[in-house]
């Protein structure tokens, strides 16, 4: 069976379609610094609202998503790792970018309370290669 997967490895390296995108994020200390009810609540409503927006976005296909809350509370960063994870179908590089700029916009500034990143992949073909739509 190995052998009939090994072409796999052999074979050249384009960029896909749609792109495997993994959002990674924690929150930073300023989400952990704020101390009134009102304020915390409207950054859940911003964030949500980002989301969301990613979520019906033409050419954004939500896969699954892990909070890695139930082991750990803080900051994340102290420890070199990161708390979020959502991972996506995206059709266009353009379209990753300007998820990321929507943390930097909008009368709550989410960069402020949260650190995100994007890593671009494809699907990891000994998993997915045998998987129907």
């Amino acid at each position: 069976m190995a052998s009939d997967s090994s072409h796999q490895l052999h074979r050249p390296v384009h960029t896909p379609t749609p792109l495997r995108v993994l959002l990674t994020a924690a929150a930073t200390a300023a989400w952990y610094d704020i101390s009134d009810n009102g304020d915390r609540e409207r950054v859940v409503e911003r964030l949500q609202e980002v989301c969301q927006g990613w979520i019906h976005k033409p050419g954004v296909h939500f896969l699954t998503s892990v909070d890695d809350d139930l082991f750990l509370v803080g900051d994340p960063r102290g420890f070199q790792r990161w708390s979020i994870y959502v991972i996506l179908d995206v059709d266009e590089l353009d379209t990753v970018v300007s998820m990321i700029d929507d943390f930097r916009h909008g009368q709550i500034k989410l960069n402020r309370y949260f650190t995100m990143s994007a890593i671009i992949g494809r699907p990891f073909w000994p998993i997915e290669q045998n998987q129907g739509p």
